[in-house]
């Protein structure tokens, strides 16, 4: 069982607190919002951070972050570095430890460092012994955001605050130097699950080139050895194919009007810094509802097969969407952002109360789809394991997550009984009249 009310209402104040997000680039950027809420409810305490090489270079500057250790556990550090971490800790006499990533080494760390206080996700049993306060977080839930998941673990210390999307570039100049607007393009982040193919994107580019309203810009997560490119010559045309550290990262991406990568780090950052996004998903796992753009002024793109059909038109719909976005004056509410990253996340099967009655309910699929609903229409007029077993296939062959329905489904209670044994988040069901509201 997880501690009942172990923390009671403290004042942290003045308190030296470390914050543990030793992970990825953009898992410690959707992070952030937990150093702004603390701080928005106490300006006088102490952050320090525990980060890993691949995102240090974003607190190093940060001016809410009085320090910061870095410890790369995914280089498999051997027990003395373990140790060797720990008397760094412990040497710093902290406070409060809040451990955002949810691991089992970090998860130990103020019980060995000797932290009075501690909080984070629970994990499993162990964690109730490891922490003050474990947090239990529905991870299962497809709809909520990992900004938001961070900062539900600071329910746990009684702070309850709005999101604040924000960080820090400096003021240095950028490398760009252009008075036409600028559309930047990260290409490459190096993973697999991310990579949209390289002539998708040089078809865009080419066009946007062609129009002559644009300045283009393309920097990469890892910059290819040959690609085409290398070929584009045109005044209009920046292809930096160096890499760059965080800081100056952050500068080209302050200098971009429009921002348009993959569902990684950099297009967490641009987003962040409220710029003009389009995020490219590829991959059936990455959901924009856990991990889409959190910019106001931003747009989602999915990108399903490769053959040259779906190439040719997936690159047209991208230019278009850079030119829409980039002439977008309103910024979307809260509510609306979250419905759209549900639309470019769910797809959905319809199940129809009878075969009778599929052919009125037609009228509302249409517009559900003509709202950007992806929806896939079935009769419930089947035996349960029939059903059972077309969901299942729909589950696996066509991506779907959600399943449409006036009624609470026993199908859906089984298959969601079942999800965390498969490490699948659980189906979500929506009524048809949710969709179209």
């Amino acid at each position: 069982m997880l501690k009942k009310n172990r923390i009671k209402t403290i004042n942290l104040s003045n308190k030296k607190i470390l914050i543990q997000r030793a992970d990825r680039l953009g898992d410690l950027v959707l992070a952030l919002p937990v150093i702004e809420a603390i701080k928005e409810s106490y300006p006088d305490c102490v952050i320090d951070m525990l980060c890993s090489n691949r995102n240090a270079g974003l607190v190093k500057n940060h001016p809410l972050i009085n320090d910061y250790t870095v410890f790369d556990y995914h280089l498999n550090p051997s027990k003395t570095e373990k140790n060797t971490l720990i008397e760094q800790i412990k040497n710093k006499q902290y406070d409060v430890y809040i451990s955002l990533w949810g691991n089992s080494f970090f998860e130990t760390i103020a019980k060995r460092c000797r932290i009075p206080l501690s909080i984070g996700p629970y994990l499993s049993p162990f964690s109730t012994f490891n922490l003050s306060q474990p947090v239990k977080l529905d991870w299962g839930n497809s709809l909520i955001h990992e900004s938001e998941f961070n900062l539900q673990i600071l329910s746990a210390l009684g702070i309850q605050s709005k999101p604040i999307y924000k960080l820090y570039p400096s003021t240095n100049n950028s490398l760009i130097q252009t008075n036409k607007p600028v559309v930047l393009f990260f290409f490459g982040s190096g993973k697999l699950e991310c990579m949209i193919p390289e002539l998708a994107i040089f078809k865009c580019i080419k066009f946007l080139l062609k129009n002559g309203k644009f300045h283009v810009v393309l920097c990469y997560g890892q910059v290819p050895e040959k690609s085409s490119f290398q070929d584009i010559d045109d005044v209009n045309f920046t292809n930096i194919t160096v890499e760059l550290d965080l800081d100056s990262l952050m500068v080209l991406i302050n200098r971009a009007d429009v921002y348009c990568g993959p569902d990684t780090g950099p297009s967490h950052m641009a987003a962040f810094m409220h710029k003009k996004c389009i995020f490219l998903y590829r991959s059936w796992d990455n959901l924009p509802t856990r991990w889409g753009p959190v910019s106001p002024q931003s747009a989602i793109m999915r990108f399903e097969n490769e053959d040259l059909d779906t190439i040719n038109s997936w690159s047209l719909r991208l230019q278009n969407v850079i030119q829409e976005i980039y002439a977008m004056k309103d910024e979307m509410s809260i509510d609306l952002l979250k419905r759209e990253r549900q639309k470019a996340s769910l797809r959905c099967l319809y199940v129809s109360n009878s075969k009778g009655e599929l052919p009125a309910e037609n009228a509302g699929l249409e517009q559900a789809k003509k709202m950007g609903w992806r929806i896939v229409a079935v009769s419930k007029n089947q035996s349960f394991f029939s059903r059972f077993y077309t969901v299942l296939w729909s589950i696996r062959h066509l991506g779907v997550n959600c399943i449409v329905s006036e009624k609470p489904s026993l199908l859906v209670a089984v298959i969601n009984k079942l999800a965390p044994l498969a490490a699948k988040p659980r189906l979500v069901q929506f009524a048809l009249k949710d969709l179209l509201e």
